[in-house]
């Protein structure tokens, strides 16, 4: 029995640097998730509208009607007064 329990004990042993990567990525992992939950699905949501023409559909909600570089053309070529 001291057998099987010494091959479980040496199966499970990780070595140093191993132990460093992976406490290093546990302490890493919640931010990661912060950015990719918090961030990274805004930011897609901003790059597809601004591709389209966002408006109130009629039964309520978005419509997104796709208008190209549009948006990025008016941006650049419209004069605004102060």
């Amino acid at each position: 029995m001291k057998e099987s329990g010494a091959k479980i004990r040496k199966k499970l042993f990780i070595s140093y640097e191993v132990s460093q990567k992976l406490n290093g990525l546990i302490f890493v992992l919640p931010w990661l998730l912060g950015f990719v939950i918090f961030f990274l699905s805004p930011l897609k949501d901003t790059f597809l509208y601004s591709f389209n023409r966002v408006e109130v559909a009629e039964g309520g909600g978005m419509q997104l009607i796709f208008i190209g570089i549009k948006n990025y053309i008016d941006l650049f070529t419209t004069e605004v007064s102060t």
